[in-house]
């Protein structure tokens, strides 16, 4: 299972950078949902960048194989804020499986999978 990484800054411009690649993977793997992929990674960057503290910097990890694509989003989590049901919803609109759960170092990592067959 090929495996991509890519740090960013905890900066608005790094949602559009990721998503943009988020697409660009999905699409040589699953190109139908490539345009799910980029609003999935686009609401997990917002998501992470209300969680992380300017000077910040998040992590995302793609991995695909032939029938499914999965994003991880790690964060510090350092930056807490209130109720994520927006997030919660429209990821779970978007993504076939979605999950999110400490990390051992003391941040925060958001989960969601695109499958070949929904």
């Amino acid at each position: 299972m090929p495996i991509w990484t890519q740090d960013y800054p905890a900066l608005a411009q790094a949602a559009d950078a990721a998503s943009r690649v988020a697409y660009t993977l999905a699409h040589q793997h699953l190109p139908s949902r490539a345009s799910d992929a980029h609003a999935l990674v686009e609401n997990l960057f917002f998501a992470g960048l209300e969680r992380t503290s300017p000077g910040g910097s998040l992590n995302l990890i793609t991995m695909t194989s032939p029938r499914k694509v999965r994003f991880e989003l790690h964060y510090p989590d350092d930056k807490p804020v209130g109720n994520y049901s927006d997030l919660h919803q429209a990821v779970s609109e978007l993504a076939d499986a979605y999950g999110e759960r400490p990390t051992s170092r003391g941040g925060c990592m958001i989960y969601a999978e695109l499958w070949a067959v929904r």
